[in-house]
């Protein structure tokens, strides 16, 4: 390859190094103030949810102060596959399962009264609101589960009814399970009829 060939063939190659820095240089300066703009986004939502924060804070003093909050208590209970969210507040003694009142919900009397034991235990029948969220399991399991859970929601609520509540048994988790159906099997033990002939 001769001289100027070889100068002809470098030409090109520094023009475009060069268009390439000419090029990254704006990229750059892009990058910068879309950094910077981004930066002074974030410190004012930031700002914005600080303040928004402090007011509903102030929003709930004043509620507390005036005595017209709410105050609820949670406790969350499982028994089964069901798994129970109930709340409790200083009320009239309401009792609500899933927006139905406690004996629509619940279709006997004894998964009724198994699922409020823990109101009776510590005497707070008719003096606190009960609401409860619950889902899986059948209906003996969710009763259980409410029970559990409203155990526990009492038990912040009013710490003094926690010795009560534990030695009834209704703050310990009933690990028991379904066993699980076996191959071979029509259940867990159950065996097909054995045929002679």
């Amino acid at each position: 390859m001769s001289p100027k060939k070889k100068k002809a063939a470098k030409k090109p190659k520094a023009k475009k190094a060069k268009e390439a820095e000419e090029i990254e240089e704006p990229e750059e300066a892009q990058d910068e103030a879309e950094e910077e703009t981004e930066d002074a986004t974030e410190e004012e939502v930031e700002e914005e949810g600080e303040e928004e924060v402090e007011e509903e804070i102030e929003e709930v003093v004043e509620e507390v102060v005036a005595g017209t909050a709410p105050l609820w208590v949670w406790g969350l209970g499982r028994r089964k596959t069901a798994v129970a969210r109930v709340r409790v507040r200083p009320g009239a003694g309401q009792v609500v399962v899933n927006k139905k009142a406690l004996d629509a919900y619940f279709p006997t009397r004894r998964l009724q009264a198994r699922a409020v034991e823990p109101l009776k235990a510590v005497k707070l029948e008719g003096s606190v609101d009960v609401f409860a969220n619950i889902s899986g399991g059948g209906i003996t399991g969710q009763a259980e589960a409410m029970l559990m859970g409203l155990a526990r929601s009492l038990s912040k609520y009013d710490e003094t009814t926690e010795v009560v509540l534990r030695s009834a048994g209704y703050l310990t988790r009933d690990a028991r399970m379904v066993e699980r159906k076996k191959y071979g099997r029509r259940g867990a033990r159950r065996r097909y009829q054995y045929s002679k002939r």
